[in-house]
């Protein structure tokens, strides 16, 4: 596959003629995007020649484990623990931003890049936290920044076209064979640098929309493990809707209305969570757990040893005191409350009634209780 053109300043510029042109707003987003595709260019080449043959014919040794769940369910959360056991691998903030440089300049301009974020006070303002380019980072936003036009993210970008992209590169409902094979290969490439990246570790990856790919996952990784969490729809619905209004703010390149995209997060919501419930059989029962997140956050140390052990993930005594003294160190963040007005609660509950009774049975089945306290 040709990796070198179209190069990255055209596929953005095509990106945005497509999604019907940039906001007002999205003009001044789009200024790191132009900076970005210009000044990395040169370096992209550097790393296709250095190493494009190598992750080509490599081969990943371990299938990940993919932590699913909706967006703003705690994955995030769940990844920072996993990060605390160095046997594991996962995506860093640098590899999300800058994909198509991770191997060859990662290592020297991540440092330079922490100091920067220091001396400006940068936030990561997804998770009002100090920016830290060491974080975790998601596969889907990596697929975007490089460019490639063939992935679900440009639709948090492109509001008006949320809709196609979730359907299209989601679900893979509205797409042809060959271009599903096509974002495979894309997928699977990006897999393939994470990993050289790590080591050859094993990989602990978390992006939501995976949550409603089991069946393509498992066509790429037989063996992969899978950790669900759930979260109560109503504060999922909450603290979507703040969500895109820092985005919009922040990121947003194309026209937003928040009563559409109060409407794109019940519906996205709704048919992820059909998607998973229908497919969720198809993984071994001894390859996947559900979390609740309400009792993941109050006892996270627990929950994530039972984890270890349902998936036989090595011992966790290794990672035991790693991962107590960064859950201590996370009782002093504030979590923001959305509330909602009676009337939208009412309506969002009925709307989501389904799901909002599924997370109950999470909370209350047999299973949940083998990672219960």
């Amino acid at each position: 596959m040709n990796r070198i053109f179209p190069i990255p300043f055209y596929s953005f510029c095509k990106t945005v003629y497509n999604n019907g042109g940039l906001s007002r707003s999205g003009l001044l987003h789009s200024f790191s995007w132009l900076v970005k595709t210009t000044a990395s260019e040169p370096f992209r080449w550097i790393e296709l020649a250095l190493h494009n043959n190598k992750i080509e014919s490599y081969q990943i040794e371990q299938d990940p484990v993919f932590i699913l769940g909706y967006y703003r369910s705690g994955t995030t959360y769940f990844q920072h623990l996993f990060m605390q056991d160095d046997r594991f691998g996962y995506t860093s903030l640098y590899q999300t931003i800058f994909p198509e440089l991770m191997l060859t300049f990662e290592k020297s301009m991540t440092p330079l890049l922490e100091k920067i974020a220091k001396i400006f006070k940068s936030q990561n303002h997804f998770h009002r936290t100090q920016l830290t380019w060491y974080s975790p980072g998601e596969e889907d936003i990596a697929l975007m920044s490089s460019l490639n036009p063939d992935t679900a993210q440009w639709g948090v970008l492109f509001p008006g076209n949320s809709m196609k992209y979730f359907q299209e590169y989601t679900l893979f409902e509205t797409i042809t064979d060959v271009d599903l094979n096509k974002w495979k290969q894309q997928y699977l490439y990006l897999i393939k640098k994470i990993s050289i990246a790590n080591k050859n570790k094993q990989l602990i990856l978390k992006s939501p929309p995976n949550t409603a790919r089991i069946q393509q996952l498992l066509r790429m990784f037989p063996n992969a493990k899978f950790i669900y969490i759930s979260r109560h729809p109503l504060d999922v619905y909450s603290s979507c809707k703040c969500l895109w209004q820092m985005i919009h703010k922040r990121y947003m390149l194309g026209k937003y209305s928040p009563e559409a995209t109060d409407k794109i997060i019940i519906e996205t919501y709704s048919q992820m969570m059909d998607r998973y419930i229908a497919d969720k059989n198809l993984i071994p029962e001894e390859r996947l757990v559900e979390v609740c997140y309400e009792d993941f956050i109050m006892h996270p140390i627990e929950i994530i040893e039972k984890v270890y052990l349902q998936l036989n993930l090595d011992s966790f005594e290794f990672c035991r005191a790693a991962m107590n003294e960064f859950a201590l160190a996370q009782k002093n963040y504030q979590m923001l409350n959305h509330s909602l007005d009676k009337i939208e609660a009412g309506e969002v509950q009925q709307k989501l009634s389904a799901y909002i009774d599924y997370w109950q049975t999470i909370r209350h089945s047999a299973q949940y209780k083998k990672v219960a306290i």
